[in-house]
């Protein structure tokens, strides 16, 4: 059985999303799947919806602009009923709580910089 977070996301965020998951030599499930549960531990979607700052909506399929998916797979119900809590306190799907981690972390690339970060001195 499988188990998965999807969200509809416009093309270009699937291809940015696609490329960057590359870049960083990952499949695209793997790293939304990494996102998600950072999300669920940071509560960065919950911390900007208390504050008043609405998240982006989710995209609107257009004529001649289909959407497309990003899909997180799951070993286990687990990960995903999480999510889907989460995703219920902030007020959103979790595919739309998940369409806005994803863009987030297209914005704000925290995998990319963390990668590219040498150890502190301590972690030596």
């Amino acid at each position: 059985m499988s188990y998965a977070v999807t969200a509809r996301v416009t093309k270009e965020t699937k291809d940015a999303f696609d490329a960057y998951a590359d870049n960083l030599g990952l499949e695209a499930s793997a790293l939304a799947k990494l996102l998600l549960k950072r999300e669920c531990r940071h509560g960065q979607l919950a911390a900007a919806v208390k504050a008043g700052r609405i998240p982006i909506a989710p995209p609107q399929s257009s004529r001649g602009s289909a959407l497309r998916t990003i899909t997180a797979h799951f070993s286990s119900s687990d990960a995903v009923k999480e999510f889907d809590g989460y995703a219920t306190l902030c007020g959103l799907t979790r595919g739309s709580a998940g369409a806005w981690v994803f863009a987030r972390e297209l914005h704000e690339r925290w995998l990319e910089n963390a990668l590219l970060r040498p150890p502190g001195p301590d972690q030596q």
